[in-house]
């Protein structure tokens, strides 16, 4: 057994600018803001994952004949040997699943019996170590709720539609993309160093991820008029040639996830708007839309020219070279020699993790009270409370293990990424001082350390500008 360390509460918060609406008014589907049946989904989110563990786990045979990979992380529909079309190896397996779904899934749905059918169908994309990859690696800082919320959203409030989604997600970004043990733990350090000393393709993969990375092709910078992180891609720098399809991707989800990090409970993300020809983009737009979930398209939105953007972003905030009033232009700092020690200190890092599988646990255990109980009775408010609890506990744990598993990031070297104290976009005067004297240090290392500085360009660049 290990002691749970005591923690000071962390602070769930952007330092946001003069030009941002401080008073975020929660919008309808998200934490804080749910109604009676959008509610009713979420927990049954939750219920049909705990039965599906609770049978996988009683089940002795489970683990015969298989390696631990395929054990942990190979759900059924991505195991070579699948059913016809139309079948479930779930409930092949499992053929009184059907029955015990059925009793966790809301009343007000219509066609139970299907809809239970569906649910077992869609587990073909799950595995229980799956499930417990939830809390343990995917939400990092943020509340389960809010992934759960997400794909419920993204389909519609489909409980069956979200659980194959969300299961197809967490198995691709596990297995597939390798999102956290591979590209976000190896970061701008390992690219730049499999640029100078790797060879072959490798070599090749470092060197792309660091021209995008010095070029400022795409980058995070400041947040809207709701606080939400803006992501700009500056499109004129996009040259097919000059990088790889693989390198593009990676260089891609690495941002995406950072812009994630920086978002703080109850920000969630918003719509894309995407600054553009007028005639070019939309017209493009509009044939490509009908192929997209009506969900994601709603997000997309354009604006033309500096007062589309400054509907959208302060003045003050925007920068000059897209009609604003703010003087700052996109300046790449290399990676330093040690600001990855910590990912070396393998014994912390597993005590940590350790911690957090314990946290994860008792979440479990929680959501399965709250489940389980009458969903406006005192019991599942009190039953709420601790939940809540041990969110902020699983939130801050998060930010004491993030050096020992994220390589750190021009984000952090600039000092706008501050762990549990949240994300300062605009710091102070003795701030920028620190980082103009680290970033003339940096500028005249060539080669694998070369400051590549460019100014954007006007307003027509077709920057994009997304909190995702």
């Amino acid at each position: 057994m290990f002691n749970m360390q005591k923690r000071r509460p962390i602070r769930q918060s952007v330092s946001y600018p003069a030009g941002t609406a401080f008073a975020y008014k929660v919008p309808e589907g998200y934490i804080g803001n749910l109604t009676e049946e959008q509610e009713a989904k979420v927990r049954a989110m939750w219920a049909i994952g705990f039965k599906f563990i609770e049978i996988c786990e009683a089940d002795d045979d489970t683990s015969k004949g298989k390696t631990l990979e395929e054990k942990k992380y190979v759900p059924p529909a991505k195991q070579s040997s699948r059913l016809p079309r139309g079948a479930s190896k779930t409930h092949e397996k499992y053929p009184t699943l059907v029955n015990e779904i059925l009793s966790l899934l809301p009343t007000a749905e219509k066609n139970l019996n299907r809809l239970a059918q569906q649910a077992v169908e869609a587990l073909d994309n799950w595995t229980p170590e799956m499930y417990r990859l939830i809390v343990q690696r995917v939400v990092k800082h943020e509340h389960p709720d809010a992934l759960a919320l997400r794909f419920l959203r993204a389909c519609n409030w489909d409980i069956i539609k979200a659980t194959t989604m969300m299961g197809k997600t967490i198995y691709w970004r596990t297995i597939e993309a390798g999102v956290d043990d591979d590209i976000l733990k190896h970061g701008e350090g390992g690219a730049a160093e499999d640029e100078k000393n790797n060879r072959g393709i490798t070599r090749a993969l470092g060197a792309d991820f660091m021209k995008q990375a010095r070029w400022g092709k795409s980058f995070i910078h400041g947040v809207d008029r709701a606080g939400r992180p803006i992501t700009h891609i500056r499109v004129r720098l996009h040259r097919m040639s000059d990088q790889s399809v693989e390198s593009i991707e990676r260089y891609a989800l690495y941002l995406l996830e950072l812009a994630r990090l920086s978002l703080r409970h109850p920000i969630e993300t918003g719509r894309r708007r995407i600054m553009a020809n007028r005639f070019l983009f939309p017209a493009i737009w509009r044939l490509v839309r009908v192929w997209l979930d009506k969900e994601l398209t709603s997000k997309v939105k354009f604006t033309y020219g500096k007062k589309g953007l400054r509907k959208w972003i302060a003045a003050d905030q925007l920068m000059r070279g897209l009609g604003g009033e703010e003087d700052w232009e996109y300046t790449y700092v290399e990676p330093q020699p040690d600001e990855n020690m910590k990912m070396n200190d393998s014994e912390t890092r597993d005590r940590l993790l350790e911690e957090r599988m314990a946290l994860a646990l008792q979440f479990e255990e929680l959501t399965k009270e709250w489940v389980m109980n009458a969903q406006l009775s005192e019991k599942v408010r009190e039953i709420c409370d601790r939940r809540n609890r041990c969110v902020e506990d699983l939130a801050a744990n998060y930010w004491e293990l993030d050096p020992y598993v994220r390589a750190r990031s021009l984000y952090d070297r600039l000092g706008y990424f501050r762990g549990a104290d949240g994300v300062d976009w605009y710091p102070g005067k003795a701030d920028e001082e620190s980082l103009q004297e680290m970033m003339e240090k940096t500028r005249s290392i060539d080669s694998c350390g070369a400051s590549h500085c460019e100014a954007l360009s006007d307003a027509g660049d077709g920057s994009c500008y997304d909190s995702d």
